[in-house]
């Protein structure tokens, strides 16, 4: 067989140029979609980074484009001092880009990263361009988070607080994780949601890579047309594993040996295995039972799992938009490619995997997704409205409120809009609802978390007067309470306070409901009710100052 002295195919490096093939939706969304924020997301090994180095490459040799890119790769930043180094260095590796702009990277401080970004920043600014901001291996921010919480609100608003900068964070799903941790302010990730999922890629994509139509026909691997579209199909169009086994292929000249072989590769079992660990347990088990009977229905799954009719629907969408499933004809689910098939077969039997006591946060992103998947399904023309959606997530969000307070002993904190950015960002993951911005949504949602509280605050009420407690953040400042803690008493009295005050002055009241039950910024409140940030700033101080006259005269 006729080879090429160079293998042509690149096993567990990055890619770009012609090396690089597909991701046109991904590439258009990231170079000329409406949002400056964006999370792309996708498994181990699915192409991330060379995603972000082709376009880094496509920006740096078309200044038309109208960006300046900066890659910076996030791996092993795990104290706050190595992202800020991390970032310089980023720097250097395009030291002469910056040069070309007025920069001059050794005059920035290493220590320094939001001083250099915003010196990087205005000299992008001055060339009429934008910078980009390619980032890669975010999940390193998740850590970071937990060792300075001042870190990720600062970066948030360095990046998204100005129009200058167009930002992309790559990682796995791990970082979901950003959006579970309570905060007195917004999760990292609102503004990067919905995610852009990178999955395999499509047929005709993938049979210009195991083909190397991007090369001269003198240097492209002999390959027969057949042969090639053999090794999508086992491949599923994962290029992972089209680089390796096409690699394999040239090396043995026998299809089957080679795919043996990789099905043997500990590094590919690796990889599955660090994937398969960060799905939720309902998802592990999907993948278990479609690698013992091959293809099969939605309904002969939820048999098999034991779940209730449609409780399937979040876990597979989600499994399917990281590229472990596809459908098939008639309704029917598989996985992907037989090694993902061959690697669970070498699973050990299924352990026991106790359910959490706390906040069951995965289940309830499964419930809004099982939502939004009915909606979808509706005829043309008979799309549910914002307000329609938000009627049926409140009642899964009262469901939740009850079991998570119901549980709880004092001294446990609750953050009200902690369920809100939740329902949130798991469920505009999945939305395809014309929604007006999360703004429009986190504004309802105040209401709907007011609702919430308040049901759950009578419940208690009637079952236990005066003897439930919630330690909720913005008590303190209301009641005079150190430790912030809230009786469903006062619960109730600080909603019929409200109420009194929309009597008083309707866009106070309204501040303070977007402000302490959704958590909104001032900037966000502003803009939302189309008023200067200085008009919400002057009402919200007002309207404090009588919320808290209005309790101390209840007491």
């Amino acid at each position: 067989m006729n080879r090429p002295q160079l293998l042509p195919y690149v096993v567990g490096q990055w890619v770009r140029g012609e090396r690089f093939y597909g991701r046109r939706t991904q590439l258009a969304e990231i170079l000329d979609g409406q949002r400056d924020s964006v999370w792309l997301l996708g498994t181990r090994r699915i192409g991330k980074t060379s995603l972000l180095k082709q376009v880094e490459w496509l920006t740096a040799s078309s200044p038309e484009r109208g960006y300046v890119p900066l890659f910076w790769d996030m791996q092993g930043a795990t104290e706050p001092g190595e992202l800020h180094l991390s970032f310089h260095d980023a720097l250097l590796d395009s030291e002469e880009r910056w040069a070309d702009v007025g920069v001059s990277v050794s005059s920035l401080d290493p220590a320094d990263l939001f001083d250099s970004l915003a010196r990087v920043r205005r000299r992008v600014r001055g060339t009429g361009r934008r910078l980009l901001l390619l980032c890669d291996e975010a999940e390193e921010l998740i850590d970071l988070q937990g060792k300075d919480r001042s870190l990720l609100p600062k970066l948030r608003r360095a990046v998204q607080s100005t129009a200058e900068v167009r930002i992309v964070l790559a990682s796995t799903i791990r970082l979901w994780r950003l959006a579970e941790q309570s905060s007195d302010t917004s999760p990292f990730l609102h503004g990067f949601t919905p995610a852009l999922y990178l999955a395999t890629l499509t047929g005709e994509e993938a049979l210009a890579l195991v083909l190397q139509e991007h090369q001269p026909r003198e240097a492209r691997p002999a390959l027969l047309r057949e042969v090639a579209q053999k090794i999508c199909h086992a491949c599923g169009n994962h290029p992972y594993l089209l680089h390796i086994v096409a690699k394999k292929y040239l090396e043995l000249d026998d299809l089957e040996q080679a795919i043996d072989s990789v099905r043997a590769d500990r590094m590919v079992s690796h990889f599955f295995g660090v994937d398969f660990a960060m799905l939720t347990r309902m998802e592990r088990e999907l993948l278990r039972a479609l690698g013992a009977v091959g293809a099969a229905s939605r309904e002969d799954l939820e048999s098999r799992v034991g779940t209730e009719e449609g409780g399937l629907n979040g876990s597979l969408l989600r499994l399917e938009n990281l590229g472990f499933v596809v459908r098939t004809g008639g309704r029917r689910v598989r996985l992907a490619n037989d090694f993902i098939r061959t690697w669970l077969e070498g699973l050990g039997p299924r352990e026991s995997e106790p359910r959490s006591s706390g906040l069951d946060s995965t289940a309830f992103s499964q419930k809004l997704t099982e939502i939004m998947t009915e909606l979808q399904r509706l005829p043309e023309g008979s799309a549910a409205s914002p307000e329609e959606l938000l009627d049926r997530v409140y009642e899964e969000l009262r469901k939740l409120a009850h079991r998570y307070m119901g549980r709880e002993r004092l001294g446990h904190t609750l953050q009200p809009t902690a369920l809100v950015h939740e329902a949130y960002l798991r469920l505009v993951d999945q939305s395809r609802v014309d929604w007006q911005g999360r703004t429009h949504f986190f504004a309802m949602g105040a209401k709907m978390m007011r609702r919430v509280l308040i049901d759950h605050a009578r419940g208690r009420g009637r079952a236990k007067r005066g003897g439930d407690w919630l330690q909720i953040s913005w008590a303190e400042e209301l009641f005079a309470n150190p430790q912030g803690l809230l009786s469903s008493e006062q619960l109730i009295d600080l909603d019929r306070a409200i109420e009194a005050l929309t009597a008083v002055d309707q866009r106070q009241a309204r501040i303070v409901e977007l402000r302490y039950f959704a958590g909104m910024t001032v900037e966000e409140v502003a803009q939302f009710l189309g008023v200067s940030k200085r008009t919400v700033e002057s009402d919200w101080a007002a309207a404090r100052d009588w919320l808290k006259e209005r309790l101390q005269v209840q007491r």
